[in-house]
């Protein structure tokens, strides 16, 4: 009886499996909905300082290295997503735009293939400062950040997703888009992935939104009406690494010394970056599912994977909190996930979607997303604040530290945020342990 009771919870268990592992290549989906426009338009923001010629190539580098970076993250314990980030991405477009008066001192030309070499080597630098701040086990440090400065992330995600996906749709009304059409595929897509999100976390919200609106976009483009897609002309067949002139950068009249140092420096800014906002996002993922990476082999596979990517003309791929969030709600995060998202990533570039995705849609995605990415308690307290009601000296204490999180997050950068909310968080940690727990003390004559 008990083997066929054995027998039966086995099938039971297969069954399930089989249940709910459709739900992963769902929640996959659904990252990847988010995290592709996400990277698509960094790679646009870094690759305008090399030339317009050179953009699918960028395109091509930076898909093959979330490729990269998801099969080599799949040994982890602490399974994450990937995408380019908006910080780094920043960064680096200003460290491109610095090169121009500085090549012709170094006596290099200022070519697109000797930009795309210098963004090869700080690319790849970044990935191997990351390892080495893994080998350093800096990410320690990341545990004595506390809850408010988490909260403070999130919430400036939310605003610097509203802030860039405002500007597109500004740029879009500006290039002669009418505002009626603009703003109903942008209204369907984001509205379709808020109400699909709200009324269930079974279903890829973003993806089917995204759905929605380059469908849409097609039915107004056969009735005459242009619309801007993320991508247009065909695909490369070489990496930006190819292309890229390392020759000129070893010749006898270059200031060897000077380009040294300054790939050295650039990479290390780059390197703590990516660090930080890996880490940071592979604590908030943790807090969800209670999972956290152990052991230093799965660390160095991640640093390895962004020196790979980076050394190929991508951008610095890190850990992506909006497509992580995004595909636990609909599953728990499992290396079965990333396998699935390194799949929809390849599938997505061989068969050029992108070509296809109207920047509208994109945009109406993005703005629903930073709805789900605004703390709930900060937001209640910053209300109850406006208004005047009475505020515990706890919550008063953790909403000063949320905002100035975020504004720093916001006006500066990731790097400068941590910082800050690393120092207030001790402050705060301080203040309240300088308490005096015990107000009165009762003497036995007193009783």
């Amino acid at each position: 009886m008990s083997v066929e009771k054995t027998a039966a919870s086995n099938r039971a268990s297969a069954a399930a499996a089989v249940r709910w592992r459709p739900l992963h290549l769902l929640g996959a989906l659904d990252a990847v909905a988010l995290a592709l426009p996400t990277t698509l338009g960094a790679v646009v923001l870094v690759y305008v300082h090399i030339g317009a010629q050179h953009l699918a190539a960028g395109i091509l580098a930076a898909i093959l290295g979330l490729v990269l970076l998801h099969l080599f993250s799949l040994g982890s314990t602490r399974p994450a997503l990937f995408s380019a980030r908006l910080f780094e991405a920043t960064t680096l477009a200003a460290m491109l735009a610095q090169l121009g008066p500085r090549l012709g001192t170094w006596g290099l030309p200022d070519t697109p293939e000797v930009r795309l070499a210098f963004l090869c080597l700080f690319a790849a630098g970044a990935g191997l400062v990351k390892g080495l701040l893994y080998l350093l086990r800096a990410d320690r440090l990341t545990r004595f950040i506390p809850a408010p400065v988490f909260a403070g992330f999130s919430n400036s995600i939310a605003a610097l997703l509203v802030i860039s996906q405002l500007s597109t749709l500004q740029r879009l009304l500006s290039a002669g888009e009418p505002a009626a059409l603009l703003l109903l595929v942008a209204g369907l897509s984001g509205g379709v992935m808020m109400a699909l999100r709200l009324r269930t976390s079974k279903w890829p919200a973003a993806a089917i939104g995204l759905a929605v609106g380059a469908a849409v976009a097609e039915l107004l483009r056969l009735k005459g009406w242009h619309f801007t897609m993320l991508s247009e002309g065909g695909w490369p067949t070489a990496l930006p690494v190819v292309m890229a002139d390392f020759a000129a950068l070893a010749g006898h009249q270059v200031a060897t010394g000077a380009v040294a140092v300054h790939v050295g420096v650039n990479a290390l800014i780059l390197g703590v970056m990516a660090f930080i906002n890996t880490t940071v996002t592979m604590e908030v993922i943790g807090q969800h599912d209670g999972k956290r990476m152990l052991g230093l082999g799965p660390r160095l596979m991640q640093a390895t994977a962004v020196a790979l990517a980076g050394a190929m003309g991508s951008l610095v791929l890190t850990a992506s909190q909006q497509a992580a969030s995004a595909a636990q709600r609909s599953v728990q995060l499992k290396p079965v996930t990333v396998f699935w998202a390194a799949l929809l990533f390849a599938l997505v570039y061989a068969t050029g979607v992108v070509l296809w995705m109207p920047v509208a849609a994109i945009c109406g995605v993005m703005l629903a997303d930073a709805w789900f990415f605004v703390d709930r308690t900060s937001a209640r307290h910053l209300g109850q604040w406006l208004k005047r009601q009475a505020l515990s000296t706890n919550a008063r204490a953790d909403l000063g530290v949320v905002m100035a999180v975020t504004f720093t997050a916001v006006v500066v950068n990731m790097v400068a945020a941590v910082v800050v909310g690393f120092f207030l968080g001790l402050l705060l940690f301080a203040m309240r342990n300088a308490r005096q727990p015990v107000r009165h003390l009762w003497t036995g004559r007193q009783m």
